[in-house]
């Protein structure tokens, strides 16, 4: 025979378990979005320090809109294969430990410093 509290503590538990793996999917989905508007950032921070360097450097703006151009390039191909590799991976790596209380720090931390990387791209680039 079954004890009824034992019953009443594994429903609690299941519960518990449900609402972490709510939240973390929840902080998860969030993490991607941030990540798209991240790559962006980290696109604006790149072309502004590219931009303070290139036309300090040449005399033909005709080149120097080239170079630009080259490096938003390059970070459109490199940056976004990256986006997808992380992306990818990171939805593989989470969803396997999704009920784990880490995962939920992990995830927290993640945010923190893509939410830092848009400030900073806000802050740099005005």
């Amino acid at each position: 025979m079954q004890n009824p509290d034992r019953k009443v503590i594994l429903s609690s538990a299941r519960a518990q378990s449900a609402l972490a793996k709510l939240i973390n999917l929840v902080l998860l989905l969030l993490s991607a979005v941030t990540t798209f508007f991240c790559f962006f950032a980290i696109q604006e921070l790149l072309l502004t320090a590219a931009a303070h360097l290139i036309y300090h450097g040449m005399d033909s703006s005709v080149r120097q809109r080239y170079a630009l151009i080259t490096v938003r390039n390059v970070w459109l191909i490199g940056g976004g294969a990256l986006l997808v590799g992380l992306t990818i991976g990171g939805f593989d790596y989470f969803f396997k430990r999704l009920a784990q209380a880490r995962t939920r720090k992990r995830l927290l931390l993640i945010l923190l410093v893509e939410i830092g990387i848009i400030t900073l791209s806000r802050v740099v680039a005005g």
